[in-house]
């Protein structure tokens, strides 16, 4: 079976950008306050490191991405099934970052993640309860 150019180019362009490793920002605003922060979180592969600061605080950990399933995507010409091909590319999955700061405070953050669009958002709380909405891009 032969793979249309246009199949081909989009699986490896989905394989470079889940394998890039590259650094994606973050940032936080708290539901009360206004409080805001800034970060990036890097790795590959489903886990990787994030750091964020809020309110002059330094916050560090890991995070971990569960895929979701995958998505089938159909490529081909009308009329002549046996040029179409079927290219598979995780979902959208969910995730979990554990961060601490040098004073033993943490934050627990929960996001949904898309790899099509390199973007995600969800809510970190922090120890103290205080809730922060997450966007990642």
């Amino acid at each position: 079976m032969r793979i249309p150019r246009a199949a081909l180019a989009l699986v490896c362009a989905g394989i470079v950008f889940t394998l890039s490793g590259c650094a994606h920002s973050v940032a936080l605003m708290a539901r009360n306050g206004g409080e805001t922060g800034t970060g990036t979180a890097t790795g590959f592969g489903g886990s990787g490191n994030v750091t964020v600061v809020v309110g002059g605080k330094k916050y560090v950990g890991k995070w971990v991405n569960a895929d979701n399933g995958a998505e089938a995507v159909g490529f081909g010409s009308f009329g002549t099934p046996s040029t179409t091909s079927t290219a598979f590319a995780a979902g959208n999955g969910i995730g979990i970052a554990l961060l601490h700061a040098a004073d033993g405070s943490g934050m627990r953050c929960k996001f949904t993640w898309s790899p099509w669009s390199q973007a995600g958002y969800g809510v970190c709380e922090h120890d103290t309860g205080h809730l922060y909405d997450m966007q990642i891009n």
